[in-house]
C-alpha cells in the first residue's frame, strides 16, 4: 500500500526492517530488506540485502551494490515468519 501511495513499484522499494514479520511482509509484497539488528542476530533473518547493527558507513552506493547482487526479492519463508510470532526457536 505504500509502494502505491508513492507511485512506485515494490520491485523498486527496498525495506528496512528490524523484525522477521516485517522482513517477510517485505518478501510478500515483492520488496528486497535490509535488516536492522536492533535485537536480532542476522541469523535470525531469511535473507536481507544487508544485516546492519547500525547505519555508520552504509552508503547510498553500497546500498545500490547490494541491490545489483539481489535483484528480486526472496520467496517469503512462512515457517519462520511462524517461528518467530509464535517465538519458536
Amino acid at each position: 500500500m505504500a509502494a502505491a501511495r508513492l507511485g512506485a513499484r515494490p520491485e523498486d522499494c527496498i525495506v528496512f526492517e528490524d523484525a522477521v514479520l516485517g522482513e517477510q511482509a517485505a518478501y510478500r509484497a515483492g520488496m528486497r530488506c535490509v535488516a536492522i539488528g536492533s535485537s536480532l542476530n542476522e541469523k535470525d533473518f531469511q535473507n536481507p540485502l544487508a544485516y546492519l547493527k547500525d547505519f555508520t558507513g552504509f552508503t547510498p552506493a553500497r546500498l545500490l551494490e547490494l541491490i545489483a547482487q539481489q535483484p528480486k526479492a526472496p520467496k517469503p519463508d512462512k515457517q519462520r515468519a511462524q517461528r518467530q510470532y509464535m517465538h519458536l526457536e
